[in-house]
């Protein structure tokens, strides 16, 4: 219920479902898009705008993680695989960002990147990632994907 302004604000993690959390993580996958875009087509140093609007969507991403975190334990997440699947969505859209923001950063003085937020966004992101996909493949087939088994058995009957 609510508009997608309302959900995307929203710090109280009772108000929001499975499928809304997928329509937050894809709109916020959207806005890194449009920032990458609006990265590539910036050939000089990032401005002040840059990065104004790189803070607020980091701001907002990492608010959105941890409403979903908060709402989603773990364990939970652990068992439900579209809860992993869009806990893993949630990652890589900090890392895309993260790595978005890495483009137009100049290095530090030892021509590092590393030390920079971006970089340990990043990443953490891929570590948290990497431990999902673990998990993910320890799954049974047929309950990552029903859409699989339902395709395949219509091919089978025909």
């Amino acid at each position: 219920t609510g508009y997608l302004a309302d959900a995307m604000a929203s710090q109280d993690a009772s108000t929001t479902s499975h499928f809304t959390e997928c329509i937050v993580v894809a709109t916020m996958c959207g806005r890194i898009l449009s920032y990458q875009h609006q990265l590539s087509s910036t050939y000089a140093a990032p401005t002040q705008d840059i990065l104004h609007r790189y803070t607020g969507i980091d701001t907002i991403l990492m608010q959105r993680m941890e409403v979903f975190s908060l709402k989603y334990a773990p364990a939970l997440q652990d068992a439900d695989p579209m809860l992993m699947f869009i806990g893993m969505m949630w990652r890589t859209a900090v890392l895309f960002l993260s790595q978005s923001m890495e483009r137009v950063t100049p290095p530090d003085e030892m021509g590092s990147f590393l030390g920079s937020k971006p970089a340990r966004c990043s990443a953490s992101a891929v570590q948290e990632v990497v431990g999902l996909m673990g998990k993910l493949s320890c799954l049974n087939w047929f309950k990552v994907s029903v859409f699989h088994v339902t395709c395949g058995r219509n091919l089978t009957s025909v």
